[in-house]
């Protein structure tokens, strides 16, 4: 029954998102290849898409490049923010704690600066907190381009290496993962329970990023 969708709006509206990217994309466009090659991060206005554009000026490869980022950058942030925003709702000791830590550093008559967001780390904690609990890409699926082994996950105690085929399609869930006991330091150390929203942990806890 799909052939009786209308397709109409969808299609309006994404001619809409193409003309606001494409006046960038021909903006890129102008400069050659050598100018682009050139650029550094440092140049004023260098951008994600100068970087791209130096290796394709395939217009349509630009332009899914860039609403790829556009919508990972959207949707991440604010589902992020959300899940902030719910545990600042139930925590009034954690909103009184940050309160305190935005008047000791940006006050009330100012916006805060980059700089100011970098000092404030009960701000930082309170983020890492939420991307532990909520991470944005909760479930992802990645499928196997040839046959290998994964480390883990075979024999008996599920602890051997196990098989997986050519074109075997592998889920993960990151939510269970950072959720899990084993992974993280004993609550008998004096570390928080894993599935408490606690900014605090990461006072003296800072795992490596890849962990």
């Amino acid at each position: 029954m799909n052939w009786i969708l209308p397709r109409k709006p969808l299609f309006d509206s994404v001619k809409i998102v193409d003309n606001f990217v494409n006046q960038y994309i021909e903006d890129a466009l102008r400069l050659s290849p050598d100018e682009l090659e050139k650029k550094t991060k440092g140049d004023s206005g260098y951008t994600f898409l100068h970087a791209i554009a130096a290796y394709t000026r395939d217009r349509v490869a630009l332009r899914d490049q860039l609403v790829a980022v556009l919508l990972a950058g959207r949707d991440t942030t604010a589902c992020t923010l959300s899940w902030v925003i719910y545990q600042l709702s139930i925590h009034p000791h954690i909103v009184h704690k940050l309160r305190q830590e935005i008047l000791q550093y940006v006050g009330l008559e100012r916006l805060p600066t980059y700089d100011d967001l970098k000092s404030m780390k009960y701000l930082q904690h309170i983020l890492n907190e939420t991307l532990r609990l909520y991470p944005v890409v909760p479930f992802n699926v990645r499928l196997a381009l040839q046959d290998t082994t994964l480390p883990h996950g075979g024999g008996p105690d599920g602890n051997q290496p196990i098989g997986i085929l050519k074109d075997t399609p592998i889920g993960y869930a990151t939510i269970v993962m950072q959720r899990r006991e084993d992974l993280y330091p004993p609550v008998k150390s004096g570390f928080p329970p894993v599935n408490e929203f606690v900014p605090e942990r990461w006072d003296g806890w800072t795992p490596k990023s890849w962990t």
